[in-house]
């Protein structure tokens, strides 16, 4: 019922080869030849970026009409210390690859194609391990999450500090737990007038998700050897895996969508139990207006305003 599947094939090599060039599948050994794939070896003793965040699918079912909330997504991220995003494009999406080109002609953004078709849940794994492999030497950390999510700091002003000052600051990865702002519930107006998701909706489901569902994780590349949506499969020498999961009070992961179960709510959500209004991305809004004209004028384009 999947219009593809994905395998991930961990080979160990001797200490004493080199590196290989090459990969070449068959169905026998010293059988012929199926397909000879290149190794991408990205080693480097001093990485590029400190953050590289990884969107954990392609651009599936997407039209021009959604390229605002891919940018609050990398305005509102730029604020928190990513430096990097790496994103992956369809066949049916590739018109929206094309139109970000701007941003990928400064470094700031990367995007592949996926050169086959994508249903919701096929192949979202290898996109993550995909990413992670690709720049396990390139960046320090690697976030993972959609574009309508934003690992917060609660305690902090970015994420170095806050993973720094945190129980993870010595672990293969960082959990943070989920937290709904449903975006059917009203506005609320912070100082600028300007079209920000993030900045508008400030009422959210009271007690985040636990951790595994639903958290998203920023961990060590070099440390990683499988990663699944939610949590690490597996550590590079390592039986089990050293996650941490990140204590609300430090950092919340702010997801940003529609929830069918609030929807029979009052719009203005206020005195609803297991409801509560969060006003921490405001703390941030200076610094998120000038990330949006940052991105936006990359793109040689108006800023949108309520």
């Amino acid at each position: 019922d999947r219009s593809g599947n994905y395998f991930m094939a961990n080979c160990a090599v001797r200490d004493d080869f080199s590196v290989p060039i090459r990969v070449v599948l068959s169905y026998a050994e010293c059988g012929d030849v199926i397909a000879s794939l290149p190794v991408l070896n990205t080693f480097t003793e001093s990485p590029l970026y400190n953050f590289t965040v990884c969107l954990h699918q392609p651009l599936f079912k997407l039209t021009m009409e959604d390229v605002p909330r891919i940018l609050e997504w990398v305005a509102v991220n730029r604020v928190f210390g990513a430096d990097h995003f790496v994103m992956y494009a369809l066949p049916s999406t590739e018109n929206i690859g094309k139109y970000l080109q701007p941003l990928v002609a400064t470094g700031l953004v990367e995007i592949h194609v996926w050169d086959m078709e994508y249903g919701r849940k096929d192949n979202q794994r290898a996109i993550i391990n995909e990413c992670i492999y690709r720049h396990m030497y390139t960046s320090n950390r690697i976030a993972l999450m959609d574009f309508d999510e934003f690992p917060t700091p609660h305690s902090a002003e970015n994420w170095s500090d806050l993973i720094q000052h945190s129980p993870c600051a010595n672990s293969s990865a960082a959990l943070f737990r989920n937290a709904f702002f449903p975006v059917h519930f009203n506005d609320e107006s912070p100082r600028s007038d300007l079209k920000i998701t993030a900045l508008r909706k400030t009422r959210r489901v009271s007690e985040p998700h636990q951790c595994h569902d639903r958290s998203k994780l920023i961990l060590d590349p070099r440390q990683v050897q499988i990663c699944d949506v939610h949590y690490i499969v597996s550590l590079v020498g390592d039986v089990r895996p050293k996650e941490c999961c990140m204590p609300q009070e430090i950092g919340v992961l702010h997801h940003y969508r529609w929830r069918p179960e609030f929807q029979s709510m009052n719009p203005d959500a206020v005195n609803v139990t297991g409801i509560s209004t969060d006003h921490r991305m405001w703390n941030f809004e200076a610094r998120i207006v000038e990330s949006m004209k940052y991105v936006y004028s990359l793109l040689d384009r108006e800023l949108q305003y309520v």
